[in-house]
């Protein structure tokens, strides 16, 4: 309820207004949530400078926040001929895992979504471009980049690594194809 009251204030009038005290009934406003900080975190695997990478590479970790990660990003540097206005490609999104961190879970479990903490991705090698510019596929060294994001729209870089992949150096697949008789 507002409550109004006239006042004349030298021959000029003036509209003043002032919030009515809460009625006994009405419960008082819960206080905001404030957000101090964004998710905190860390990248497990793969370890900085790893090398010879080929195939499936596990990217992943855990995060946690105060108001909840809602996503956790995976990005690389851009290499020698690929352009853009941004410095960074993204790669995809990484998945929540339940359960697969209960040190993490235990030690936050005050904060949401603290039992599915943990989170991956695996990154194919052969789907990264040659880190020189040359033909070819998942060849050379390239930067990881890992962000978390919280539901009140922060977001923190859990962490930054630099990868050599040798996808020529992998397994090609192998079977046959038969034709039916």
């Amino acid at each position: 309820h507002i409550a109004s009251k006239q006042v004349t204030v030298s021959q000029a009038a003036a509209q003043v207004t002032q919030p009515s005290a809460p009625s006994p009934t009405t419960p008082p406003s819960p206080p905001p949530t404030i957000d101090s900080k964004g998710p905190e975190g860390v990248v497990d695997t793969p370890t900085e400078g790893a090398g010879g990478l080929t195939g499936a590479i596990a990217v992943s970790g855990w995060a946690v926040d105060d108001t909840g990660v809602t996503k956790v990003e995976i990005w690389r540097s851009r290499v020698i001929g690929e352009n853009g206005s941004n410095n960074l490609v993204y790669i995809g999104n990484a998945l929540f895992v339940e359960g697969a961190r209960p040190d993490v879970a235990a030690l936050h479990s005050a904060k949401p979504h603290a039992t599915r903490a943990g989170w991956g991705m695996l990154v194919l090698s052969n789907m990264l471009p040659n880190a020189d510019g040359s033909p070819g596929r998942g060849n050379g060294t390239y930067t990881l980049h890992v962000f978390a994001h919280d539901a009140a729209g922060r977001s923190t870089k859990l962490g930054k690594l630099t990868i050599t992949c040798s996808s020529k150096l992998g397994t090609p697949p192998f079977g046959r194809m038969h034709t039916p008789q």
